[in-house]
């Protein structure tokens, strides 16, 4: 029985889109930190139609799909947001966004102020409408790039290279992978792990240098394309939700949840959200709503501007239900002509329709956390984690970290405030007075850890003498570092791969060869890892 709607109204959508059509970008196996890269000319055009696409279907009045309220005639503050991701590839996802922005709400003459003395002013460039565009960048918020720093998901990296598994695709694959050496040169590896980096390099250099092109067969990009995708898949995505595997999907799922919420408050403004980010949070997030069950195609890396749109709809007669539902579509870049519906959570072909309620309970089961140690009943909130990693805090706790993107500072703050209520609940055989002084404890040592980083930092003096008047902040990982030493860079900076798009008939420049030791942070074994 197929529980889909089509004659529903459309009340907001939430999308997710890779960003366009950029140079090479050197993905570290370790860790899966990007390069210093920057979008092509095509993946402007790529956004710049993805955004027309997307007007056409859910803005334009005359469109079946419009979203209900939305205005078709200029960008309304308060009915979108767009937010771009700002970790290792925020050029390629800033810049897709603005030219989405470009699609979705183009120039127009609405786009104007009359004077006092009757004269009306038009903005610049003919009426271009001026979309804000809210950068997430890794320090503040983590719903775009939950892997970057995470301890546990690079313990589980480490564990899949060292599976079974890993070793028998190395052997099965170990001919096919030599015969790729021709194509990247013999200074660069073709191990296992470095798979999306050859097809990455095959793939750009296919697009944009004629000779190469002419030497490469398109069966030797698809299967590189497929394994590089294999590798993708058992990296960022685990079949048990609560995995931290699936980290990448775990984080934007509250942001997705918190989006549609809005949506469907009548209350709300809110339209339409659109996510600019990089192809990770495609993988996890797709096999937690398990739209590979059907359609394994989609366990592939998706393409650039590949974008996912949820819509929150409801049926225009309430006899048929009265509740919200979700419906999701996809559409794979440009192979793709249009958004194509794709039936979730284990449901059959052409159930495309799942109620907002049962999407929400699906994605948000309750566990005990290992984390506060209360092992009290399921219904305690402070003992509790979902399945969404709603913020920072829920992340250090996931990922066992406890240093980097402040969760030192958000770890005593949480002890301060979390563990007099377990305590309270009487899991703790403490009495009152014990557990008032522990409570003061951790936030003297709060004020004092916080000070401490003021007169480091040379916030505070106290005693008189001369500090740097500024100092620049630097966020270059010890794996980073080690490049830049060995390139003969600053080390505080950030490494750019010298890479871009040449002439027909010259290579890409990469980078040199650096072999890179990483412990994970003391995590784990080393790895070396040949650039």
């Amino acid at each position: 029985m197929t529980s889909s709607v089509d004659d529903a109204d459309i009340l907001g959508i939430v999308v997710l889109a890779r960003h366009g059509d950029r140079i090479l970008s050197y993905q570290n196996p370790v860790n899966y930190e990007s390069s210093y890269t920057s979008i092509t000319p095509v993946g402007e055009t790529q956004a710049r139609l993805l955004g027309s696409l997307l007007r056409s279907r859910y803005i334009a009045r005359s469109s079946s799909s419009a979203v209900q309220g939305l205005s078709d005639t200029a960008y309304v503050d308060g009915q979108a947001a767009i937010f771009a991701d700002a970790s290792g590839e925020e050029n390629v996802t800033f810049d897709t966004a603005l030219a989405v922005t470009q699609g979705l709400w183009p120039a127009t003459n609405a786009s104007n102020i009359t004077l006092a003395e009757g004269s009306v002013v038009r903005s610049p460039l003919n009426g271009y409408q001026y979309v804000p565009i809210e950068m997430i960048r890794p320090d503040n918020a983590v719903f775009l790039d939950g892997w970057t720093d995470c301890l546990k998901f690079l313990e589980e990296l480490d564990n899949f290279y060292d599976s079974s598994a890993f070793a028998i695709k190395a052997r099965e694959t170990a001919e096919f992978r030599q015969s790729l050496q021709r194509f990247i040169g013999q200074s660069r590896t073709t191990a296992l792990q470095n798979m999306w980096n050859i097809y990455d390099y095959l793939d750009v250099n296919s697009r944009y240098n004629a000779t190469f092109a002419a030497s490469l067969d398109l069966n030797t990009l698809g299967a590189t394309r497929e394994l590089a995708s294999w590798l993708l898949l058992n990296s960022f995505s685990d079949a048990e939700p609560d995995s931290i595997v699936n980290v990448a999907g775990r984080t934007f799922i509250p942001h997705l949840l918190a989006s549609m919420g809005r949506i469907s408050n009548a209350a709300d403004a809110l339209k339409f959200v659109h996510y600019s980010a990089s192809f990770k949070p495609f993988i996890p997030l797709f096999r937690m709503l398990n739209v590979t069950a059907l359609h394994p195609e989609l366990t592939s890396v998706v393409d650039f501007t590949g974008s996912a749109v949820f819509e929150i709809r409801r049926p225009r007669s309430p006899a048929v239900s009265t509740d919200f539902h979700i419906r999701m579509v996809f559409k794979n870049g440009t192979e793709d002509k249009d958004f194509i519906p794709y039936p979730m959570f284990d449901r059959q072909a052409g159930d495309f329709d799942v109620p907002l309620a049962e999407f929400r309970a699906r994605l948000e089961v309750r566990r005990p956390s290992t984390f506060t140690k209360c092992e009290r009943r399921e219904a305690d909130i402070f003992c509790q984690q979902k399945y969404g990693i709603r913020d920072t805090a829920d992340w250090c706790d996931a990922c066992a970290t406890y240093s980097d993107r402040g969760c030192d500072v958000i770890r005593l703050a949480e002890q301060a405030r979390q563990r007099p209520q377990c305590l309270a609940a009487g899991r703790d055989s403490l009495s009152p007075l014990a557990a008032g002084f522990i409570g003061v404890g951790a936030t003297l040592a709060f004020i004092g850890f916080v000070l401490g980083l003021m007169t480091a930092f040379g916030m505070v003096n106290w005693f008189g003498r001369k500090r740097p008047t500024s100092m620049r902040r630097r966020s270059t990982s010890v794996s980073q570092m080690v490049v830049n030493i060995a390139k003969k860079k600053p080390v505080g900076g950030d490494t750019e791969s010298g890479r871009g798009v040449v002439p027909d008939d010259r290579e890409f420049e990469m980078m040199d060869d650096v072999s890179v030791k990483s412990g994970h942070h003391g995590l784990g074994k080393e790895i070396t890892v040949k650039y």
